[in-house]
């Protein structure tokens, strides 16, 4: 059997199953074959990923199964290729997600900075959420991330996605993994980023352009950062 006809008869299979578990959701065995369809891409992509601790990938691996069976209720996939692309993208942002919420060596904003940050004065006309102070901080993020080297700037935003070390090792150049070298130089990056936020928000702190209110957030912002390093 050729490798054309073993993607003919994979594609049929998932069409028919697809089709069959969308007219009737409770077709478990619709959907059990669409699971054993997409199940190992998922296990070896979260197994291979360094960021996430052993005990938690089958957690991992659960969510973005449950996000996956959501989406094969209301999307209407036109070939496997184009679900294994989705399903992929859909693992990479869980990876992310979860690396935002449990590894605590990696930089980002903590919500414990963002949610703790007072702001004054609070009152009923002015309001300020979570997803308002993102919003605030997010251009100066950007900004910062402008001002590192090509290098830098690819571990971080690979970083971010949850990419693996030995991947993101091949994107800067090393023609040779080392895990020891990799380390230092996403050490490195880290804390010539962390230096270059803190100068963009300590001069946000200082520009008469913003709001009082915003001038005070991004001085208590950088306080707490700096609280975090001691």
């Amino acid at each position: 059997m050729t490798l054309e006809t073993q993607k003919d008869l994979l594609n049929k299979a998932f069409l028919e199953s697809l089709t069959a578990y969308q007219l009737d959701t409770n077709d478990q065995k619709a959907f059990y074959r669409l699971y054993r369809i997409f199940y190992p891409i998922i296990f070896w992509v979260v197994k291979k990923n360094m960021g996430i601790p052993e005990e938690h990938k089958q957690d991992v691996i659960q969510d973005i199964m449950v996000k996956y069976q959501k989406a094969l209720t209301r999307i209407t996939f036109t070939s496997f290729d184009k679900a294994r692309a989705y399903l992929l993208q859909t693992t990479k942002n869980t990876i992310t997600d979860f690396r935002r919420k449990k590894d605590n060596h990696f930089l980002r904003f903590e919500e414990s900075i963002m949610q703790d940050t007072a702001i004054f004065p609070q009152t009923e006309r002015l309001q300020l959420t979570l997803k308002d102070k993102y919003d605030l901080v997010s251009p100066y993020w950007k900004l910062a991330r402008t001002k590192i080297s090509k290098n830098y700037r690819i571990i971080i935003d690979e970083l971010y996605r949850g990419t693996e070390a030995r991947e993101i090792s091949r994107k800067i150049g090393e023609k040779e993994f080392s895990q020891k070298r990799f380390s230092d130089k996403a050490y490195k990056a880290r804390i010539k980023f962390r230096k270059i936020l803190l100068k963009c928000l300590e001069n946000a702190s200082t520009d008469y352009n913003l709001s009082e209110i915003e001038r005070r957030l991004f001085s208590e912002i950088v306080a707490q950062m700096r609280k975090k390093q001691q």
